[in-house]
């Protein structure tokens, strides 16, 4: 958790898992649990796709048990949705095959991963297999980021700003006895206690209303 969530670049650690990595290893579940979760974005594609590969053989092949072809496909599907930079075509096309096995256990776990690479990464696919999605989507670039190129909710802030301009325009409109104005800027807009200081100056505003009149 540490490595995914402060994007650390520990390249021994997969080395290191990699030798339990074993249908008959006690704890298996735990261990790829924590193989996905130390998968992040900035984990290069080639160490990805070593550990697909390793998965691949040892978990996801003729001879494995139904309960082993789940295991690998679903360890894989995780850590595709965390780095899909690293899933090969060739390997992914041998897994997505499983979606026609007779147990239903592994077909669910083979769909499951069809459709985790359809919506992250379908250029992989063959086109039978993209399904009908409206353009054809790709994962960012490695080490890509986006820059955010404004602050979210400045807009908003801004409008708050004419809003309360409008209100103490009306509020002085009153107090001068002109009238009327106040109640409809009250009307439009009625600033919070975090917007516009303390509900004292509305007070204010609806008793200068009353003196114009």
């Amino acid at each position: 958790r540490l490595i995914a969530y402060h994007s650390l670049l520990l390249l021994q650690f997969y080395e290191f898992m990699t030798r339990y990595l074993n249908p008959h290893q006690e704890q298996i579940h735990q261990l790829l649990a924590l193989l996905a979760g130390s998968v992040h974005a900035l984990t290069p594609p080639d160490v990805v796709a070593e550990l697909n590969r390793v998965l691949s053989d040892r978990f996801v092949h003729d001879k494995s048990k139904d309960t082993s072809l789940v295991i690998g496909i679903n360890a894989i599907r995780e850590i595709g949705q965390r780095q899909p930079l690293g899933m090969r075509s060739e390997l992914l096309e041998d897994l997505v095959a499983y979606a026609k096995h007779r147990d239903k256990a592994v077909a669910n776990a083979g769909r499951a991963l069809l459709k985790t690479f359809r919506r992250l990464h379908p250029s992989l696919l063959s086109k039978k297999l993209r399904g009908r999605l409206p353009a054809l989507a790709s994962p960012p670039a490695y080490g890509a980021h986006a820059v955010a190129s404004g602050v979210a909710g400045a807009g908003r802030l801004q409008e708050e700003e004419e809003a309360i301009a409008r209100w103490e325009q009306a509020e002085a409109e009153a107090k001068e006895g002109k009238g009327g104005g106040a109640s409809k800027a009250l009307a439009d807009y009625e600033p919070s206690s975090d917007a516009y200081g303390s509900d004292t100056q509305r007070d204010a505003a609806l008793k200068g209303e009353k003196q114009g009149v």
